[in-house]
């Protein structure tokens, strides 16, 4: 019997040593064991490496996401590069080219966090937004939850200021404590709809470049592997 129960431990360790393995080899770090009814401590929500769903604009959950702008004169423009912030080979990141000299003087980039028209995503399970950044501008960040609209109104709409920047791939996480609420209600962190870059003239450069990569909300802080130190 004794025999019997230490072969089972030896083989649910190696299980588990087998699928750690298989995740760290997919440049997503691996979490906790997770029981059901339990949300992991780290969800990727885009990551840039599915050429399929990067060419229908669709990010890693389904949801759709592209560039924005008010003024053809004033573009944002996306396109996917081979520079993974991990050093993944064949990995890509979003890179965005903008200019906001001319009026509205500002545009940008979004991400749907569901493919459904009206879904949402519930973010009560994490307490910060994270992801991977080089470029030589700031930028606002955005979150719409079910109640935004798209007019601009400020109801539903939390923000936060990013101002410190670098040439090489640096990991931010943002919690969720520093996104300021738009209008006098709060969001609410268990339906969020959007994700929003903004470059405008009061909060960017007049024209600049920024990547991004593995987008992701976690419970803590997450621990990925190293950056890919390289300047572009």
């Amino acid at each position: 019997m004794r025999s019997m129960l230490s072969s089972a431990v030896v083989l649910r360790r190696r299980a588990a040593l087998w699928v750690a393995g298989l995740l760290l080899a997919g440049g997503i770090v691996a979490t906790p064991c997770v029981r059901a009814g339990q949300e992991p401590s780290v969800r990727l929500l885009a990551d840039f490496n599915d050429p399929a769903r990067n060419a229908a604009r669709r990010d890693d959950l389904d949801g759709p996401y592209q560039a924005w702008m008010l003024n053809p004169e004033c573009r944002c423009v996306q396109t996917l590069v081979a520079d993974d912030a991990l050093g993944i080979p064949g990995g890509q990141a979003l890179q965005l080219d903008f200019a906001v000299t001319c009026p509205p003087y500002f545009n940008g980039w979004f991400m749907f966090l569901s493919p459904e028209p009206q879904g949402a995503m519930d973010w009560t399970a994490y307490d910060r937004l994270g992801f991977f950044m080089r470029g030589n501008s700031g930028f606002a960040l955005e979150l719409k939850d079910l109640t935004s609209k798209d007019d601009g109104s400020p109801k539903g709409v939390a923000q936060y200021t990013l101002t410190r920047v670098s040439a090489r791939w640096q990991q931010v996480e943002v919690p969720f404590s520093s996104f300021v609420p738009k209008s006098k209600t709060p969001i609410e962190w268990g339906a969020i709809r959007q994700l929003v870059i903004v470059f405008s003239d009061l909060k960017s450069s007049a024209a600049g470049q920024v990547a991004i990569d593995r987008i992701y909300v976690s419970k803590g802080p997450a621990a990925f592997p190293a950056a890919n130190a390289a300047a572009p």
